[in-house]
């Protein structure tokens, strides 16, 4: 069994002005909670990149920073695939399958890197939106 990581994605080629992203924001947001639904510009400036993390602030420099929530990677699979097929087809099925053979190979899925070809990634933002019934 993988050990836990925390769970990301990643989606190419769309932004937050499309309404399919801002669905899915907000049933991740549903699922895990106001405030633990993160989100970033990809280094390509075409995607985003997506997290599940919990606010943080350091006790002694009241500094602020995200930190993942464990999550098993069969749990980490299962989310990433819900979003990699109908009606949602956001995940990149390049780094979906990776991180699948990954899985089976007990290492560590759901990596996202903040710099790739040179280009940084945008910074974390958290997607605040009304809570579905």
């Amino acid at each position: 069994m993988s050990s836990p990581n925390g769970l990301t994605f990643d989606w190419d080629d769309v932004g937050l002005e499309d309404k399919k992203v801002q669905d899915a924001l907000s049933w991740l947001n549903f699922n895990f909670g106001q405030g633990n639904v993160w989100y970033r510009l990809s280094s390509s400036g075409d995607g985003l990149h997506i997290i599940i993390a919990r606010m943080i602030v350091d006790p002694k420099t009241l500094n602020r920073y995200i930190e993942p929530i464990p999550m098993a990677a069969e749990d980490q699979i299962s989310y990433r695939k819900k979003l990699a097929t109908d009606p949602w087809n956001l995940e990149c099925q390049g780094r979906f399958i990776s991180d699948a053979a990954r899985k089976l190979g007990g290492r560590n899925t759901s990596r996202i890197f903040i710099v790739k070809n040179g280009n940084i990634s945008g910074d974390w933002n958290c997607w605040i939106t009304e809570t579905m019934v």
